[in-house]
């Protein structure tokens, strides 16, 4: 069955400063950008839904790094959008672009067969062999 899915999800558009990265991450040669912003603009959000984005034009595994495993858990896998009451990644991820989800390893395994999932760095050791085509480093 051919799903039909709209990115970004949700009607979410990017906020008047994010719309440079968000044009330009939509390039096929866009490959990496830094976000010195401040707390609360944004960062995770929308690196969320490039990723998102990115998951469908290339198949791999997508990591999203927090500083500790736990950090990951409470602020992006658990935390609710206030705005929705919906899990953050939830707001990103259409259950319609979404084939299995395993809430122990914070994973979302997608019908194209990429993958997007929680870690920290602070057991990174666990994350040998792996071989990610993209990578979210937040707060790094």
């Amino acid at each position: 069955m051919v799903r039909s899915v709209v990115l970004p999800h949700n009607g979410w558009k990017p906020r008047f400063y994010q719309v440079p990265l968000w044009n330009r991450a939509m390039r096929p040669d866009f490959r990496r950008a830094v976000l010195a912003w401040a707390r609360r603009l944004g960062k995770d959000e929308v690196s969320m839904h490039i990723t998102a984005a990115k998951s469908q034009q290339r198949v791999g595994v997508y990591y999203h790094c927090l500083p500790e495993y736990a950090q990951a858990r409470k602020v992006i896998w658990e935390m609710r959008n206030p705005h929705t009451g919906q899990e953050r990644w939830k707001d990103v991820f259409p259950p319609d672009l979404i084939r299995h989800v395993d809430n122990q390893q914070m994973k979302l395994t997608l019908h194209n067969n990429s993958v997007w999932q929680l870690i920290g760095s602070d057991n990174i050791d666990s994350l040998v062999g792996g071989a990610p085509v993209g990578i979210v480093m937040s707060e790094a």
